[in-house]
């Protein structure tokens, strides 16, 4: 038997709050943001009414931004691999001029996980004759 053991991050989220001051969440800007079970893929998908594009950005605990991107679609529906990022909380944002969500997530430190190899044992070969 032999063993082969793996780290995989985690991503989790949960909604801070719908607008930077909690006010009610824009009704021209629906987000839906969704991690996948024990996965670093951060699930992200919107629909403005208003614009043609959105901003994403992901912005660590000091609010420094890490990652910036404009999506160019009004309807949007992606996975951004947050692997290569170091275990910690995070806010995921998307403003557009008039509207802004924005969600906190934590990225967790790498799950060992073991896979055992078995090897099958061979039935007797019969005996040539």
């Amino acid at each position: 038997m032999s063993y082969f053991a793996a780290g995989t991050r985690f991503c989790q989220a949960q909604r801070a709050s719908a607008q930077p001051n909690g006010s009610p969440a824009p009704a021209s800007l629906r987000v839906i943001i969704r991690t996948l079970p024990n996965s670093p893929l951060l699930r992200v998908c919107y629909e403005s009414d208003k614009y043609g594009s959105v901003r994403f950005q992901i912005r660590n605990k000091r609010g420094s931004v890490l990652h910036d991107d404009v999506l160019r679609a009004s309807r949007y529906a992606g996975t951004f691999d947050l692997a290569a990022l170091p275990a910690g909380r995070y806010t995921v944002e998307l403003p557009t001029p008039a509207d802004h969500h924005e969600e906190a997530i934590r990225v967790g430190k790498p799950i060992p996980a073991a896979v055992a190899l078995v090897a099958k044992e061979r039935e007797p070969s019969p005996a040539i004759q």
